[in-house]
């Protein structure tokens, strides 16, 4: 996921989220002198906890085990590719 993506998310949830004048998108202008960090002192933290979540959960795939047979092999390296594509693509790191 890349980061305007996790931003986008941290975004939506922060002006859903039941935290007083913090629901007017006003509040998640950025600072002028540094783009990437927000103006707002709380909303800042609460970007740097979003991220820091996101980033101490990591799913340990499996390692495609080999049969015999090569096609199983194949089926394996698919499967562990197509699991590794919806995990990220819900914002979570797979390793290796």
């Amino acid at each position: 996921m890349t980061i305007e993506k996790m931003r986008e998310e941290f975004e939506a949830w922060e002006c859903e989220a039941d935290t007083g004048p913090l629901t007017d998108p006003m509040w998640l202008m950025r600072d002028p002198d540094q783009p990437d960090s927000y103006g707002i002192v709380q909303v800042q933290r609460n970007w740097d906890a979003w991220q820091a979540s996101r980033a101490a959960l990591v799913i340990e795939l499996p390692k495609p085990e080999s049969d015999e047979g090569e096609s199983w092999d194949g089926c394996w390296k698919y499967g562990i590719k197509q699991c590794r594509e919806a995990i990220e693509a819900a914002g979570l790191k797979v390793n290796p």
